[in-house]
Formats: structure tokens, C-alpha cells, sequence
């Protein structure tokens, strides 16, 4: 009886140790159209289910765009993981960068490390996203674009009892976004339009013929979709009223025209 008690108190201290561990990446990008030229800005979101591990010790992660765009490491990167179990004085700490292979280009190995290592960091253990890394790269490639993570071989997070256990992945998911040509005049395929260019038809300037639908609108209710109200009701709530005046005034006298480099500030 006293052996299989030790045995039963053996199996309860190594309960408090979870033997395995998964980890959830996944990218967002800023926007989901750009053009040639512009700037795609990535953030990379790790974190693991509830209760899934006893705390990150160090994750590394590789970052491809299916088109063979070079990715190049972010100036002053930082993670921005949270609600650790020590609060937020811990912290993660990105630790370098990889070289590029010259077949693939590809930011290789993001490698992001707990700091003090001596601590078990609970980071990502409440099924939350948490920002593992930002950057940005120009895009060049017309297409479809898709940014995946990959989790690298060099991943752990400590047991509890000075052992180094790896990650294994669970859900990756990708940012998907298009690269299209750049329209040449107002009303060209891909033409950007702000929120309150509503007089029709469009003319990639917010002006006083955008007033005038606007005030025509006013404290209008029951605005359904697709016109919103002559697209007066900007925040699509079935009103127009001081939510809408706000989006208005934002874009007041900004345009769109692709043929007026003046413009460009406001779509590009």
C-alpha cells in the first residue's frame, strides 16, 4: 500500500507537468489590395490554447511570400507578448535573423527569446493571438500573394524540471492579398474611392457635390444596403448622423485621382 502511494504522488507531481505543446501562427497584413511599389506591412501572431504548455522558452519562426518577394528583417523589431505569468515586466526578445536563400527568399528564423531564461512564461497560454513580429517589405510581384509562417525546428519551452521540450505546430494560417495594377485616370479598373466620394457618378474628389448628397441625408433612419442613403449613412449603423459627419469631414477635400499627383497621398 505505502509503494502504490508513492507511486500515485509520483503520478500527481508529473501531472503538473504537461509532456507535449502546440503552438497557433498566423499572419495579418494591413490591407488586402495593394499596388506595385507600396509598402505591406506584416504582423506574425503566435500563442498556444489554455493550459497547453508550462511557458514559452524560445520560438523561432520562418516567414515565405509564395511569389518570391524579398523579405527583408524589420528595423527595431519587437515582440509585443503580454500577460505573462510574472506580468509585464517579462518580456521576449528577438535575438536575430537568418540569411535569405538565394532560390526561395524568405525571412528565416525570427527567433524570439524569453528573458530571464530561468522564468516559465505562461505568454499565450489563454488562446489569444499575441504579436510575435512586425515588419514590412515592397511589393513588386503582380498577383495573388500569400504570406505563410513556418515554425522552425528550433522551438522549446521548458518542462518544469530542466528539460527542453519542443513545440509542435497546430494551426498555421496564411495572409492572403493581391498585388494589381495601378489605375491611370479616374474610374480605371482598381481606382480607389475615399468613403464620402458619394455624389455620383464618383469623381475621386470629396467636394461640395458630395455635400450636398450628404446634408441631403441628414439625421436621415432606416438606411439599408446597397446604397446607405445615397452613401450618406458612411458607417452603414441604418442612420445618418454624427458618426457619419465625422467620416465625412475626414475625408473633405482629399481625392483620388490617379492622374493628379496631388492625390497621391490619399490612395497610395
Amino acid at each position: 500500500m505505502k509503494l502504490s502511494g508513492y507511486i500515485v504522488a509520483i503520478m500527481l507531481a508529473m501531472s503538473s507537468y504537461v509532456m507535449g505543446a502546440t503552438v497557433h501562427l498566423q499572419v495579418v497584413t494591413d490591407k488586402a489590395t495593394y499596388f506595385p511599389g507600396q509598402t505591406v506591412h506584416w504582423t506574425i501572431q503566435a500563442w498556444a490554447s489554455s493550459g497547453d504548455n508550462q511557458g514559452v522558452a524560445l520560438l523561432s519562426v520562418h516567414l515565405n511570400d509564395n511569389t518570391n518577394e524579398i523579405l527583408l528583417p524589420p528595423l527595431n523589431a519587437a515582440t509585443e507578448f503580454t500577460d505573462t505569468e510574472y506580468g509585464t515586466s517579462e518580456n521576449f526578445t528577438i535575438v536575430g535573423f537568418g540569411t535569405q536563400a538565394a532560390t526561395a527568399p524568405r525571412l528565416r528564423d525570427i527567433t524570439v527569446l524569453q528573458f530571464p531564461a530561468s522564468r516559465l512564461l505562461n505568454v499565450g497560454n489563454d488562446n489569444t493571438p499575441h504579436v510575435y513580429c512586425k515588419g514590412s517589405y515592397v511589393v513588386t510581384n503582380l498577383g495573388n500573394h500569400s504570406l505563410t509562417p513556418v515554425l522552425n525546428a528550433a522551438n522549446y519551452w521548458p518542462d518544469g524540471v530542466g528539460n527542453a521540450v519542443a513545440f509542435e505546430a497546430n494551426t498555421i494560417t496564411s495572409a492572403a492579398f493581391d498585388v494589381v495594377p495601378e489605375p491611370l485616370f479616374c474610374g480605371d479598373a482598381n481606382t480607389v474611392y475615399l468613403d464620402a466620394d458619394i455624389a455620383m457618378p464618383q469623381d475621386c474628389y470629396v467636394n461640395f457635390l458630395d455635400f450636398a448628397v450628404f446634408a441631403s441625408e441628414w439625421l436621415n433612419v432606416g438606411c439599408t444596403g446597397p446604397s446607405w442613403c445615397q452613401g450618406a449613412d458612411i458607417d452603414e449603423d441604418t442612420a445618418v448622423d454624427d458618426f457619419d459627419l465625422e467620416l465625412f469631414v475626414e475625408d473633405w477635400l482629399a481625392c483620388t485621382d490617379p492622374a493628379n499627383a496631388a492625390c497621391d497621398i490619399f490612395w497610395k
